[in-house]
């Protein structure tokens, strides 16, 4: 009996160790993943541990049974986390189009760009084109941010 309590602990504390952990401290810059009303997995790149996946997806969003279904499936239509602000932060989606007409397609893309300590900044993925774009808060208004596409490979 044990050894299954064990088993499980351990299964459980690695399943918590494959998504990211918000970065805590005055130098914690935030970061908000939306997107055309696709549903995509936002992922941040963590320096020698690779992309790790939000606790939340981002989710459709429009209509009170999509809410719904999206809280129950961990979605929604934002998601925010925080990061360490860096020179070289990497932070993207991956996305799988699932229609059954048309042909499946997938999309992994990561953008690479400066954060600041305390700011706030919008990553958008673009309908269907695997794009993303990246924005800077200033005041109320969301400004274009200088960003790079990243290889899908995290260091």
């Amino acid at each position: 009996m044990r050894l299954a309590l064990l088993a499980t602990v351990c299964l459980l504390s690695a399943c918590q160790s494959a998504f990211h952990h918000n970065h805590v401290g005055d130098n914690a810059a935030i970061l908000h993943f939306s997107s055309d009303d696709l549903p995509a997995q936002p992922v941040i790149c963590v320096a020698g541990e690779g992309f790790r996946d939000t606790r939340t997806a981002v989710g459709r969003d429009g209509y009170k049974i999509l809410t719904d279904l999206n809280e129950a499936m961990k979605k929604s239509p934002e998601v925010s986390a925080q990061v360490a602000a860096s020179e070289t932060t990497v932070a993207g989606f991956r996305y799988r189009d699932s229609a059954r007409t048309a042909e499946k397609s997938r999309c992994r893309t990561a953008m690479r760009f400066v954060t600041e300590p305390g700011q706030h900044y919008r990553l958008r993925l673009d309908d269907n084109q695997c794009t993303v774009s990246v924005s800077r808060q200033s005041g109320e208004e969301w400004l274009p941010h200088s960003a790079t596409v990243a290889d899908w490979q995290c260091q």
